[in-house]
């Protein structure tokens, strides 16, 4: 992106923004000055000046010359920023009872790391009953802020890394250095998220709504957690009452679970 189209992408023709960006350093100027300034001509000068007015971008001085003033960077940013928040506004209210598109249980491919931690985080975002997650340190820092939130929601909350992580409110869980590059998300028995993450080029993902593919994954790693919380206390020698409290603490769904 160069100075010259920076507005475009705000809803700002080409020509508009290149006249705005040549009177940020050369206001206040003339009509005619803008177009000998930008090389344009005349007449397509002056009607995207009328345009860029209209839009708020610039102040046109009335009287014979007509001196155009751009408006300031900092001030036309936060009238688009208002403008944007009150559209927004204006589209939730507009289509929240438009209705929802029926849930399906295909089986959707996530071929990068943005869309495999976008899903994990829509994921954590309606979190009730049990949210399960494996990953890397990187992994679980960057869901670090969904992960709490769904916690504070009332979702237990737990984790298993290769990594030893700390994240303050959810049981994190170090397992053993096989998988590294794992990523396993399941949230209520209801949804899960599989796959691998390396670097952008090795990131690859499935995700469903599928309950019955939900709750293998929950099973299993639900199970994993356990027995690598086992493991750890037999280690360290543990007394059989907190082994067995590691084996009941169990992620498991609840039988009235809303599907």
């Amino acid at each position: 992106m160069t100075p010259a189209d920076a507005l475009v992408s705000f809803g700002f023709t080409a020509l508009e923004s290149e006249i705005y960006v040549f009177l940020l350093g050369n206001s206040p100027a003339t009509g005619y000055r803008v177009a000998v300034g930008i090389g344009k001509p005349a007449a397509n000068t002056y009607k995207a000046i009328q345009s860029l007015q209209a839009k708020g971008g610039i102040l046109v001085e009335e009287g014979p010359n007509r001196l155009c003033r751009a408006v300031p960077l900092e001030e036309l940013m936060g009238r688009l920023q208002k403008d944007f928040e009150s559209k927004k506004a204006a589209t939730i209210k507009a289509l929240k009872n438009a209705g929802k598109p029926p849930e399906d249980e295909r089986i959707y491919f996530l071929r990068s790391r943005d869309q495999i931690f976008s899903r994990a985080r829509e994921m954590l975002g309606v979190a009730n009953v049990v949210a399960m997650v494996k990953g890397s340190g990187a992994f679980l820092h960057g869901i670090e802020a969904d992960l709490r939130k769904a916690a504070d929601r009332g979702a237990a909350v737990s984790a298993l890394s290769p990594e030893a992580v700390a994240i303050e409110n959810i049981e994190v869980v170090q397992g053993t250095e096989g998988g590294r590059n794992q990523v396993v998300v399941v949230v209520d028995g209801l949804q899960t998220l599989v796959g691998t993450i390396a670097d952008e080029a090795e990131a690859e993902a499935i995700w469903t709504r599928s309950p019955f593919l939900a709750q293998i994954h929950h099973e299993g790693l639900s199970a994993e957690i356990a027995l690598t919380n086992v493991s750890h206390l037999l280690k360290a020698d543990e007394k059989r009452s907190r082994i067995q409290r590691a084996v009941d603490m169990r992620r498991s769904l609840p039988q009235n679970r809303q599907e």
